[in-house]
């Protein structure tokens, strides 16, 4: 097939553009109505938001399956079946490349109402925003996904390549074990046993700010270590108190030398529990479990931080006899990762952004997200999103209007500009 002449690519664009300025009023009530089907994890109730899509998206012209887990591996993991991700493909001639546009149905639990001044779930819109618990988080990706693709269609747009739509289920999860269900099923296996490619590269619609496109991804490490004492009468000597010794711990974790990066930013490491306690308290509490969630930059990774806390064990074990370790679980360990700044993907993402007067550059985040799962089979990948990440697991989430239609605007363009009819000279 002939290949477009500049103009009549550039039209196309245009096309798409105002049939999204045309149609703000109608993507901004579906992403209220979207914040209004609640979708908390825990515990996850996604009947009627991946419903609510699935049709959303049949309607853009696009093919749709619901594709969950199987029972046998989501129960196990103390989580209720079916789990359903929204996949949807606007299908091209197949000699183009696969472009992801996926986010998350699943938001956190909104907290004490007193704190929001609209209804958490009421998806209201005031003073030019969108007012709920995920406006930003990120169910405006789920909402612009629909529209992109629709206006894709009505500026009849040929598809060299496909354009994949995700609406996936528990990200919010915070360990692996529980995100499991959603992207990471698909990577694996989801995709391609119903019928659909894996991308050649993904856009993970989430929070970012528009002006970044980030492909620069903090590694990270959460883990729980057990401080073992023994109990004893708490009012002997006999006895070695764990919650001293977990004490000593975090003592020695936070001396650690931490490094930065000139886009990452700081490496961070927090401790995010200690638990221990005696039967009673006239007792000894034998164990206390330190819980450490850390970000670490390239390029030296996990491992470094794990010889690091290994080394301050090992010295407090020789100051302290009595101080003693057990096995660390490791709930997460992601190395850190950067992308070309010149790639295609991130090329694209920012002469869209250009057209629509946002001037955007590659950047760095805080992690890969729901890209984890492509990422380690070597599929490229960006977070680019509306809203930004102060905004989010907080009272009064809200994105601007305005926010939203570019961020719909610029993944239609984007995906006109990778997946679409190739422009002469362009």
């Amino acid at each position: 097939m002939a290949s477009l002449t500049p103009s009549a690519h550039r039209r196309q664009a245009a096309a798409v553009m105002s049939y999204i300025e045309q149609h703000r009023t109608d993507l901004v009530g579906l992403l209220s109505e979207l914040i209004q089907l609640r979708s908390v994890f825990p515990p996850g109730e996604y009947d009627a938001i991946a419903h609510r899509m699935a049709d959303e998206l049949r309607e853009s012209g696009a093919r749709v399956e619901l594709i969950t887990a199987p029972r046998a591996e989501i129960e196990p993991r103390g989580l209720a079946y079916p789990r359903p991700n929204v996949v949807a493909a606007v299908e091209g001639s197949g000699d183009g490349p696969v472009l992801l546009v996926g986010t998350h149905m699943d938001v956190v639990a909104a907290g004490e109402r007193s704190e929001w001044t609209h209804d958490p779930f009421g998806g209201v819109v005031e003073n030019g925003r969108v007012w709920g618990r995920g406006a930003c988080d990120a169910k405006n990706a789920m909402a612009a996904q629909v529209f992109a693709a629709r206006a894709l269609m009505d500026a009849g747009v040929h598809m060299r390549g496909t354009l994949l739509l995700i609406a996936s289920v528990d990200d919010e999860g915070r360990f692996d074990r529980l995100k499991w269900p959603g992207m990471t099923y698909l990577a694996e296996r989801g995709l391609r046993e119903h019928g659909f490619p894996l991308p050649d590269m993904v856009i993970n619609g989430e929070a970012s700010g528009l002006a970044s496109i980030c492909g620069s991804f903090k590694g990270r490490l959460i883990m729980e270590i057990p401080v073992i004492g023994e109990t004893a009468h708490a009012a002997t000597t006999y006895g070695i108190n764990a919650i001293h010794n977990a004490v000593k711990l975090v003592v020695a974790l936070q001396r650690i030398q931490l490094k930065s990066h000139p886009l990452q930013g700081d490496e961070t490491l927090n401790i995010c529990a200690i638990r221990g306690a005696a039967d009673r308290y006239g007792d000894i509490p034998p164990v206390c479990d330190v819980g450490v969630e850390i970000r670490v930059v390239p390029p030296y990774g996990t491992d470094r931080i794990l010889r690091e806390i290994n080394g301050a064990i090992a010295r407090l074990a020789a100051e302290d006899p009595a101080f003693q370790t057990g096995e660390f679980t490791i709930f997460s360990n992601r190395q850190p990762i950067e992308f070309d700044p010149a790639s295609p993907l991130v090329t694209a993402i920012r002469a869209s952004a250009a057209l629509v007067g946002v001037n955007a550059s590659f950047a760095g985040i805080l992690g890969t997200g729901e890209l984890q799962a492509f990422v380690a089979r070597g599929i490229p990948g960006v977070t680019y999103g509306g809203g930004f990440i102060g905004r989010v697991h907080k009272p009064n989430e809200y994105i601007e209007v305005d926010e939203l239609v570019r961020q719909t605007q610029i993944y239609a363009l984007t995906a006109l500009a990778l997946c679409g009819e190739h422009a002469e000279g362009v």
